[in-house]
């Protein structure tokens, strides 16, 4: 063991390491809620009635979090990310890019199509970004919101994710 008086014991959380900001959203009932790998959560459709996946794919929204530099915009964000997914997702498809409020949030969103895990279907991916609460502090909170649905899916499900979004509260 290294000797003590040449070190200082660091707590997380502590003052100069905060935590990730509390928050609280809305989840389908009929979802399931779990922890996933890289990410805060993962939440999803569960099983039809007879145990197979809706519609031979589980839906399902992923929770992310990371700390950028205060200078960071939603601007500057949505093209860093665009530029990024270009170079690492093949036949990727720009269908939309929107900003917009839920409340006091706002909101980053984009959708793409790409392929799925076979190459065969097409899946749709709609990323939200948006920054935590603003404190005095060395960086911001970024959360992304990912939405995973097969391609074609309808518009409902659309619907069903930004409702969602705009249960996103801080505490």
């Amino acid at each position: 063991m290294p000797e003590a008086s040449n070190f200082l014991r660091l707590r997380y959380p502590s003052v100069a390491c905060r935590p990730i900001p509390t928050f609280n959203l809305l989840v389908p009932s009929h979802w399931v809620v779990t922890e996933f790998p890289n990410a805060l959560f993962v939440m999803g459709s569960s099983n039809g009635e007879d145990g197979s996946p809706l519609d031979e794919f589980w839906s399902n929204v992923v929770v992310h979090h990371e700390r950028v530099l205060p200078s960071m915009t939603l601007e500057e964000l949505g093209r860093s990310t665009w530029a990024q997914m270009q170079a690492d997702v093949p036949g990727v498809v720009l269908k939309e890019e929107v900003t917009v409020e839920f409340g006091d949030l706002q909101h980053f969103i984009r959708e793409v199509e790409i392929n799925g895990a076979t190459g065969q279907e097409r899946v749709t991916r709609i990323d939200s970004f948006m920054f935590g609460p603003v404190r005095d502090h060395p960086t911001l909170d970024l959360f992304r919101i990912t939405w995973l649905h097969p391609a074609g899916a309808g518009d409902e499900r659309k619907v069903l994710y930004r409702e969602i979004l705009s249960s996103l509260q801080f505490d």
